[in-house]
Parts: C-alpha cells; structure tokens; sequence
C-alpha cells in the first residue's frame, strides 16, 4: 500500500482544450485580482501626492511595468471572452463537444488579437 502512486491519474491524463482553458480562466481571474490592486496602489498613489504618482507612473512605465501590462491586459480580454463564452452556455448554447472545442480556439485568437490592438491603440508597443 505503501508503494502505490497517490494520483495515479496525472500520470496517464492527457489535458484536453476544455480542461485547459479552464484552467486558465481561473488563473486570469486571480490574475485580474492583482491587477486589481495594482490599480489601487496607483489610485492611492495619486490621491496622496504628486511625488507619490510621478513615482508610481515611473515604476509603471519601466521595463519590469511593461512586463506585468501585458499578462493583465491579455487576462482581462480572455476573461472577458470566456466570460461571454460561459454566458452562453448559461443559456444553452453551444455545448456540441465540437463547438466548444472552436469556440475555445476562438476565444484564444480572439484574446490575442484583442491585447495587440489595445497595445497599438495605447501604444504600447
């Protein structure tokens, strides 16, 4: 007994696009979380004073800020989309195990290309 694997299923799962994408829809939401206070660290910063925001602006705009815009900003539009996704299953379509396999695959692409033209219309680029 002693020997035996605790989850012997890990070992011959193979992840599925539904279970994936799953999983990434909770990860972006914890995502968003600290993405949220982020913002509010900022609002802070700019409620208190000047000196406060122009440094939190500098850390924002720096190279290790850049890094965190991306994934927040990629997490809010595949949140958003898979919310909307959800939504309609709420609703009873597209539960067609094809269908939610391209839905899917859309909602990724759509993510994709909803991040690079925000980060062309703010640009970030």
């Amino acid at each position: 007994m002693a020997n035996r694997p605790l989850s012997p299923h890990i070992q011959i799962y193979r992840p599925q696009i539904t279970s994936v994408l799953s999983i990434l829809h909770r990860f972006t939401g914890v995502g968003l979380v600290c993405g949220i206070l982020l913002f509010c660290i900022g609002f802070f910063t700019f409620t208190t004073s000047e000196a406060a925001w122009k440094e939190f602006l500098t850390i924002w705009n720096s190279l290790g800020g850049k890094f965190w815009q991306w994934p927040l900003i990629l997490s809010l539009h595949y949140h958003t989309l898979n919310g909307i996704r959800h939504l309609l299953w709420d609703i009873g379509y597209g539960f067609e195990i094809t269908t939610v396999t391209q839905t899917g695959i859309i909602t990724l692409a759509l993510s994709l290309i909803a991040t690079l033209l925000f980060a062309l219309f703010c640009k970030l680029i």
